[in-house]
């Protein structure tokens, strides 16, 4: 989690039981400015993911806002940062959801037992600021026990080699990883400066 503008909803609508929230880079939106969340803040918000059920793990990635273009390359060590807490801690099949992305059921009726998978989603057209498209290699992604410690490795060695300076995390993920199914549904939306698009 950046993004704790949308959390009851796409907590209740996603059945998420994990919540990783990035304590160097938490906001919500209030209009289109970004207001990061001080420490009581997000002490709040950990609570408040307890009321729906969520364990609410808080880590810092030590990678701050930088507040210029620079920012999208801390943004991709931030999410290599996290996936690599994730994949430490936990033990299981994972299915990673963006905290403004809101899954459809029929996305967890069509995951593989056996294969990774990454969810499409409507997303901006980088670098366009207003182009939105269907995009099927996110870090939205599902990944089988079996093929957690190949992704551990894959965003180590995107963290150790600075190739966050050079691809972004998303492909460089899915390509090192061989991600060869997509899965597209109906319904899955995301939150993209403030409004709801689904597919």
């Amino acid at each position: 989690m950046g993004n704790a503008t949308y959390v009851e909803q796409v907590f209740a609508k996603n059945k998420l039981t994990d919540a990783y929230i990035d304590t160097s880079y938490v906001y919500y939106l209030d209009g289109s400015t970004f207001l990061f969340l001080s420490t009581s803040d997000v002490e709040a918000l950990k609570s408040e993911l307890a009321s729906y059920g969520v364990n609410a793990v808080l880590h810092d990635t030590d990678v701050k806002y930088s507040g210029d273009e620079l920012d999208m390359y801390n943004r991709r060590l931030r999410i290599a940062k996290m996936i690599y807490k994730i994949t430490s801690d936990i033990g299981d099949d994972i299915l990673f959801v963006d905290s403004d992305v809101m899954l459809n059921d029929d996305v967890f009726k069509g995951l593989p037992s056996n294969e990774p998978t990454a969810i499409c989603i409507p997303a901006l057209m980088k670098p366009s600021t207003s182009i939105i498209f269907d995009f099927c290699y996110s870090t939205n992604m599902y990944v089988p026990y079996a093929f957690t410690d190949k992704l551990k490795d894959i965003v180590r060695r995107y963290i150790d080699y600075s190739l966050y300076n050079v691809y972004p995390v998303d492909l460089y993920i899915h390509n090192a990883l061989e991600t060869r199914r997509t899965l597209y549904v109906k319904g899955v939306c995301h939150y993209i400066n403030g409004k709801l698009y689904c597919l």
